[in-house]
């Protein structure tokens, strides 16, 4: 089981234990666009999440080739209207260590493995320190998370 089925699980759980709740005025939405990029790169095919500081239920997104994302509350396919509010950041992002090895046949002897090449700190919505308001009608969000480096990768 790779770390992302574990993150999904988690946001499954998360995501269901806010179901039953709705923010008080959750016929004032807003939409939300915008774009991660990590060290000025885009963070492509990034998990995108919101989650509510009060009541209500996430929303999420992936995030393009350039790194644009579109959040959808979850639960919903088509909707890219999410109740105003603020809500804590996080991202997930799976990287590939060593591909799927297949034997002759083209069956998996041995999987892939994958890391998530995100900060641990983004992975997170109580340690991302990123925090924003989705205001009623249009909303727009600019990401760009900082790997930290270590004294020995700084040193020239």
């Amino acid at each position: 089981m790779t770390p992302r089925f574990y993150f999904f699980i988690c946001f499954i759980a998360l995501t269901l234990s806010f179901a039953s709740c709705a923010p008080k005025d959750s016929n004032i939405c807003g939409q939300v666009e915008g774009i991660v990029r990590i060290d000025s790169q885009p963070l492509v095919n990034a998990d995108v999440y919101f989650a509510p500081i009060a009541e209500g239920s996430f929303a999420s997104g992936i995030a393009n080739e350039i790194g644009e994302f579109q959040l959808k509350t979850a639960g919903q396919s088509t909707s890219t209207a999410i109740p105003v509010g603020q809500y804590r950041v996080f991202f997930n992002h799976e990287g590939v260590a060593s591909p799927d090895v297949l034997d002759e046949d083209g069956a998996i002897v041995t999987p892939a493995t994958t890391y998530c090449d995100v900060p641990v700190k983004y992975t997170n919505p109580e340690t991302s320190g990123l925090i924003v308001e989705v205001a009623e009608g249009e909303n727009f969000f600019n990401f760009n998370l900082k790997v930290d480096k270590s004294p020995d990768e700084t040193a020239n």
